[in-house]
């Protein structure tokens, strides 16, 4: 979760390694798909 929205901000993010990038404010409904994601992707990583 970062507090900046500036686009060089989420491409150090990304650059980082992190796969999802949740921006605030946020909505809840926001959050819940970033968790999704963060869950799907954890269980591909781990899929032999």
């Amino acid at each position: 979760m970062t507090g900046s929205t500036e686009p060089e901000d989420v491409a150090a993010c990304r650059e980082a390694g992190m796969s999802v990038i949740l921006t605030k404010p946020f909505l809840l409904a926001e959050l819940q798909h970033a968790l999704h994601q963060a869950i799907e992707l954890s269980a591909a990583a781990r899929r032999p």
